[in-house]
């Protein structure tokens, strides 16, 4: 017998603390006091919407997810009764754009004369192919 939504990955303490963060910063400010059981599709729509314009459509996204999230493990522990239909599909562009060979030679270069510690943030960052974050966690855009 398979378990149909079994985690592919197990959540790190990362992905607690960002789940976390998004509830505290984002999640329970836009719901207010509604009960879990009051709780509507539309209400997670609204949330999305008044969330996207002031903190891009990713957040918005993250927050659904982790809304979505917390309401079925809810559910699995039968500690809810009914659970909303919170999927819906995203509006957010992919952005496709990388940096050229020559970018990324002038970065580097420019990166000499720079802060060692600075430099040494980006040179990793370029590196690896990652996002630099933001004081609340998230990757800017």
């Amino acid at each position: 017998m398979s378990v149909k939504n079994k985690l592919k990955v197990r959540a790190t303490g990362e992905d607690v603390w960002e789940r976390a963060a998004l509830f505290e910063i984002y999640i329970i400010p836009a719901l207010g006091s509604l009960l879990i059981s009051e709780l509507t599709r539309k209400d997670a729509m609204a949330m999305h919407r008044s969330i996207a314009p002031k903190h891009g459509e990713t957040n918005a996204d993250r927050c659904v997810e982790a809304l979505r999230a917390a309401i079925n493990w809810l559910y699995d522990q039968e500690l809810v009764e009914a659970v909303p239909h919170l999927r819906f599909k995203s509006n957010k562009v992919r952005r496709d754009r990388v940096l050229t060979a020559d970018e990324i030679k002038s970065v580097w270069q420019t990166l000499a004369g720079a802060n060692e510690l600075f430099a040494a943030v980006i040179k990793m960052l370029l590196l690896t192919g990652q996002r630099r974050f933001t004081a609340d966690g998230y990757a800017s855009k």
